[in-house]
């Protein structure tokens, strides 16, 4: 629907939530990158790359990997007409990430 909610706003609740069900640093890692993305949904286009694969790096939860290269594939996608080629990589090494570890559903 392109009706995506102020990141700030859903970073905070689940960071929140985080801290009220002991959450792993990983899934907050998640989050943090679905944050990025959303924020580029919505025409902020000063995502900081560096950062969003440092995440990736420091993700411990395979469930997640899948996942936040999939967020990553579709920041650059959205970021700029220049970023189209490495969006494309990403996405498909999210596809393969997600069958490696039979996470098909990530992708319905």
């Amino acid at each position: 629907m392109g009706n995506f909610e102020n990141p700030e706003n859903i970073t905070k609740k689940g960071v929140g939530f985080g801290r009220i069900s002991d959450w792993p640093l990983p899934m907050w890692v998640g989050q943090k990158v679905g944050s990025a993305r959303s924020k580029v949904m919505n025409n902020e286009k000063d995502a900081n790359l560096e950062s969003l694969y440092v995440h990736l790096r420091n993700n411990k939860i395979k469930v997640l990997e899948g996942l936040i290269q999939r967020y990553i594939g579709e920041i650059l996608l959205n970021i700029d007409d220049k970023h189209i080629s490495e969006a494309e990589h990403w996405i498909q090494k999210a596809i393969e990430t997600d069958q490696r570890n039979r996470m098909m559903f990530t992708w319905a």
